[in-house]
């Protein structure tokens, strides 16, 4: 069984300093473990100054409502637009 996973999602240098300053700022925030929990099993609250793992990602890249995106969501949303980044085989054309 496979423990991480990640996903290419082939970001120019000017969004990758977007999501380190994001974490740089946020270094020392603690994980949100309850919050985690919440993910699966809504009645646990989320904090506002702690963060889950897809959670951080996402608003890192500047995704609306970043406390709502589970890992399987985030994973699924950064794999079609990585999809969508990509030329189309057939004519070298980028997919919309």
């Amino acid at each position: 069984m496979q423990r991480s996973h990640f996903v290419d999602i082939s970001a120019d240098a000017a969004e990758e300093a977007r999501v380190r300053k994001w974490f740089t700022e946020r270094t020392g925030c603690h994980y949100d473990l309850p919050g985690s929990f919440g993910v699966v099993f809504r009645v646990f609250p989320q904090s506002a100054a702690r963060y889950f793992c897809s959670e951080a990602a996402a608003a890192a890249l500047g995704l609306p409502e970043a406390w709502r995106i589970g890992p399987n969501l985030l994973a699924a949303f950064l794999r079609n637009a990585r999809e969508k980044k990509r030329p189309s085989e057939t004519d070298g054309r980028t997919k919309i």
